[in-house]
């Protein structure tokens, strides 16, 4: 968190606010449980056991919304083996994991598909 939720000031490590005295120890403590579940949710990923990393995954967002979990997820919806096609191809917004086949800009400049058969597009 680098502002105050409350006053936007920005933040050091200080447990409150400098300009507001806003308490602020719990808020960093929800980043740092946020940040410890998207790390397990990498590694869940990358053992291969794709049920605990989702949970932990939606974990991680749930409590700080941030792009990379939420790419992750979606990346998950979209690679799902059990997953028909006309699922995948299907309202986006009604995905309960998440929604990678909607068109948003990456951080590379690059935008993702909007269905996944459909090449990248440079933007």
């Amino acid at each position: 968190m680098d502002r105050c939720p409350n006053c936007k000031a920005r933040v050091g490590e200080a447990p409150t606010c400098r300009r507001c005295g806003m308490e602020l120890g719990q808020l960093f403590e929800t980043e740092r449980a946020a940040e410890r579940a998207l790390v397990q949710g990498m590694r869940y990923l990358l053992e291969g056991e794709r049920e605990r990393a989702i949970h932990a995954l939606s974990r991680s967002r749930a409590l700080h919304d941030t792009p990379l979990p939420r790419e992750l997820l979606g990346f998950l919806a979209v690679n799902d083996p059990s997953t028909s096609d006309s699922v995948r191809t299907a309202d986006p917004t009604a995905a309960s994991v998440g929604s990678a086949m909607r068109t948003r800009p990456l951080a590379t400049g690059v935008q993702t598909a909007s269905r996944p058969d459909w090449p990248l597009e440079d933007t």
